[in-house]
């Protein structure tokens, strides 16, 4: 069976951009982490009236978003890692092939739609930093970038989504199942009309030559 070769690289495109993207931003994340208990520490000994008065309930404001953003940023990597994998099998064996993988491609349409949702709550979120930010910082800018990968990763996931998840090789392959299945019952009659004497060893061997080479 040969995968829609279209559908898997848009869908690695979408997965490999979140990948990279989200492992950037977790080391930026937590750089800008480091650096804010830095100034919590400076703050409460230098200016501890001050941090008390203003700064407290923004920096646990703070804190909390940020503890948010990396849950989401680690749950959109899981399910970028799941769509790494290939989906399916690509053996040539076509016997059963709906009972073999519909409930691993149930799965997989569940992560698919899993990953355009954080996906999309990723976006929506630095949409909203980026309307909060001072306009021109360089945090703005990552803001910006960070929200068109994430609305490219979506429309690349949507696309590879609404691309069928096989070719029609599975349909040629089918009915080839079902020429297999007529050629046995035709050779299981012969041998029958064989034992019944109805024909000879030479012309069950003939004719069961002949219905091989109707589907060769």
């Amino acid at each position: 069976m040969k995968l829609n070769k279209t559908k898997r690289g848009l869908e690695l495109g979408a997965a490999i951009t979140a990948l990279v993207y989200c492992i950037f931003d977790l080391i930026l994340e937590v750089v800008a982490f480091e650096t804010l208990i830095d100034t919590i520490s400076f703050l409460k000994k230098e200016y501890v009236d001050y941090y008390n008065s203003y700064m407290q309930s923004t920096v646990i404001a703070y804190i909390i978003g940020f503890f948010i953003g990396v849950a989401l940023v680690i749950v959109e990597l899981i399910f970028a890692c799941k769509l790494l994998k290939k989906p399916i099998d690509t053996s040539n064996n076509f016997i059963n092939i709906e009972d073999r993988f519909e409930n691993e491609l149930k799965k997989r349409k569940k992560t698919r739609i899993c990953f355009i949702v954080f996906s999309s709550i990723l976006a929506f979120v630095m949409l909203i930093n980026c309307f909060q930010s001072s306009q021109g910082s360089s945090s703005t800018t990552t803001k910006i970038v960070g929200l068109l990968i994430f609305v490219t990763v979506i429309v690349l996931e949507s696309i590879a989504m609404a691309n069928k998840e096989i070719h029609q090789d599975v349909e040629i392959a089918k009915e080839l199942a079902v020429s297999n299945s007529t050629i046995e019952e035709k050779i299981a009659e012969l041998k029958h009309l064989k034992e019944l004497g109805v024909i000879d060893e030479e012309q069950y061997k003939n004719a069961v030559e002949k219905n091989i080479r109707d589907i060769v």
